[in-house]
């Protein structure tokens, strides 16, 4: 689990997109669970929220070319979440 990719630079970020190749990864019998924190009030599971966000934070750096090919491996499988009422964080 790799938590607050926020907090990544984004060649950091591009650094997932071999180990979430389909195809190519290097490990293909393990599950890697990236925690993004956001403020976004909006619940989004298609991934559309996420992927926007993730290219307002690494777009300027990565581009046209790798910014879709790394969200495509690594935001296809969304599960937002929220804090509960009164839950301590």
């Amino acid at each position: 689990m790799i938590d607050h990719i926020e907090q990544l630079k984004s060649e950091a970020g591009l650094l997932m997109h071999g180990y979430s190749d389909g195809d190519n990864a290097p490990y293909k019998d393990a599950a890697m669970f990236l925690v993004l924190h956001t403020n976004l009030r909006e619940m989004d599971e298609s991934g559309r929220l996420t992927e926007e966000y993730l290219t307002k934070l690494w777009g300027g750096v990565l581009g046209v070319d790798e910014m879709p090919a790394l969200l495509s491996r690594i935001a296809n499988s969304v599960a937002a979440l929220s804090p509960e009422e009164g839950a301590m964080c």
